[in-house]
């Protein structure tokens, strides 16, 4: 397995390695990833970066073993019928750590015996008693954050820690706990998190005109979200696990292309999200 940290480009080495295994013969690969919308993404990406090769996908809703490369899902493989997966030589694993789950782990157990495994992880030790090192054995190589950055696959990072004051109201009369509990959490992350970092944006960085993208913890966080930084005077758009394919690449070419400035996200932009032009990342929990 090669560990590195998330933005060194890992699908460009997972395509090199692919395409070095595939050579002249009439083998395939296998490449397993962590989310259905990962899967056009990395599809994208490897018709880019080894055009010599064909690509297919199987997993969100899509059933193509034609590739050369086939991209799945870890739900789809822990599913399909075990024959499948047998019938590759090698096996790619993305994200190699959503890989130490109880069934997927047995199911790739009995895999090694017929495949060569390769994992590619910014997270090899997934815990005390889930790691890579004692699945698959071998680190090929290992690399920093701070190896990454010195080595200029990574820009260098400042690091901002912004702290907000919220004053709570105390439970009334009329309310349940279990309302007085919903108000709290909806403050919290309304005034602590939505317009503290909306007026952080705008002050530090909106004036520079540096694109950002901004992490919700739900979908009406999220448009919650947009919405305060639309007031502030900051363009945005949302991005969620339910935006359909073609949508997100019209969003991903209007973000390269400074039509708007921040691009919200709950978990899709987590992994596998490229964009050299982003300058800002903030977490708003």
């Amino acid at each position: 397995y090669i560990e590195g940290p998330t933005g060194i480009g890992k699908t460009f080495i997972e395509a090199v390695v692919a395409d070095a295994l595939l050579g002249n013969s009439q083998d395939k690969v296998l490449l397993l990833t962590s989310k259905i919308g990962l899967l056009h993404q990395i599809s994208d990406e490897m018709t880019r970066f080894v055009p010599n090769r064909t690509n297919s996908i199987y997993g969100g809703g899509k059933k193509d073993l034609s590739g050369q490369i086939v991209i799945m899902t870890y739900d789809a493989y822990r599913m399909v019928q075990s024959e499948i997966p047998f019938a590759f030589r090698y096996v790619l694993l993305d994200e190699a750590h959503k890989g130490l789950g109880k069934k997927t782990y047995q199911r790739l157990a009995t895999q090694k015996r017929v495949s060569i495994l390769i994992g590619f992880t910014a997270t090899a030790t997934y815990s005390e008693n889930k790691s890579l090192q004692k699945f698959l054995g071998l680190e090929v190589y290992k690399i920093s954050i701070r190896q990454a950055i010195e080595m200029g696959l990574l820009c260098a990072a400042q690091l901002i820690m912004a702290s907000v004051e919220i004053e709570l109201k105390h439970k009334s009369k009329e309310e349940s706990a279990a309302e007085y509990k919903k108000r709290l959490s909806l403050s919290i992350i309304q005034k602590g998190g939505n317009i503290a970092a909306a007026r952080l944006y705008r002050d530090l960085f909106k004036s520079r005109n540096l694109r950002g993208i901004m992490f919700a913890l739900d979908v009406r966080q999220g448009k919650d979200l947009v919405s305060v930084l639309e007031k502030e005077g900051v363009r945005a758009r949302i991005i969620t696990g339910k935006t359909r394919h073609d949508r997100r690449k019209e969003l991903f070419e209007a973000f390269k292309n400074h039509e708007f400035d921040v691009l919200v996200g709950i978990d899709v932009i987590k992994e596998g999200f490229d964009d050299a032009g982003v300058a800002v990342c903030i977490f708003t929990y």
